[in-house]
């Protein structure tokens, strides 16, 4: 019996805009899912990472707000997010 918890928060940006954010935890083993104490923190914890996201998300768009060109700024932080999350799976490869 696994189990799954999703938590969605939807933020308004103003003159009828809105964003949601979501995070989703699958496939919560019958030991957890079964410990209240367990999956209350985990709610919590959901709760927490989509209000981070969104405040990621407010200081993206003032990064890119003084940008001329967003679509080069956008490349760039892709391009170093993505070789800095190779960095930290090599690593973690290499040690198993």
């Amino acid at each position: 019996m696994n189990r799954t918890i999703e938590t969605k928060r939807l933020y308004s940006l103003g003159d009828y805009r809105n964003i949601t954010f979501t995070d989703l935890i699958e496939d919560i083993p019958a030991e957890v899912a079964l410990n209240g104490e367990a999956m209350a923190k985990l709610r919590i914890l959901q709760m927490v990472g989509v209000e981070l996201a969104f405040n990621k998300y407010l200081e993206l768009k003032k990064v890119l707000d003084k940008e001329e060109d967003i679509a080069t700024k956008l490349e760039q932080m892709r391009d170093t997010y993505l070789t800095e999350l190779k960095t930290i799976l090599n690593g973690n490869l290499t040690k198993e």
